[in-house]
């Protein structure tokens, strides 16, 4: 199977299961209590409201969609996303690809590759607390 066909069967397990959430068991004083965890799509909007002094993830990841995109090459991937209903526009593909804390170590990484830390300063300390691979 070549890699656009596995990105592809990525995309479409995550749009079907975005909304999708587990139980998990969380023992509290002696008492089991069950607690549904987070959907995808409730995670990325937590996520991506988290603010940085006056400006959100969301701010800045919608800021960097473009350069996500083009420096990922997803357009191919995107098209076929469209094609089979996945997705409303091109850039919806990295929501559909990645979650949201990878969304957030990508613009990390991108933004130190490209050597834009003085810019983004601020930033980079409160991503510093995100896990690395």
């Amino acid at each position: 199977m070549n890699i656009l066909n596995k990105l592809l069967m990525k995309t479409e397990n995550n749009f079907l299961n975005k909304d999708k959430t587990q139980k998990v068991n969380f023992r509290l004083k002696g008492e089991v209590h069950e607690v549904l965890l987070l959907s995808e799509r409730e995670k990325k909007n937590l996520i991506f409201s988290q603010k940085f002094g006056k400006t959100t993830i969301k701010e800045i990841y919608e800021t960097m969609k473009p350069f996500i995109y083009t420096s990922f090459q997803l357009k191919e991937l995107a098209l076929k996303a469209f094609e089979n209903g996945y997705i409303q526009r091109h850039y919806d593909v990295i929501e559909m690809l990645f979650s949201a804390d990878e969304i957030v170590r990508i613009i990390k990484f991108m933004i130190e590759a490209n050597g834009l830390e003085t810019m983004f300063e601020s930033l980079q300390e409160e991503l510093k607390c995100q896990p690395k691979d």
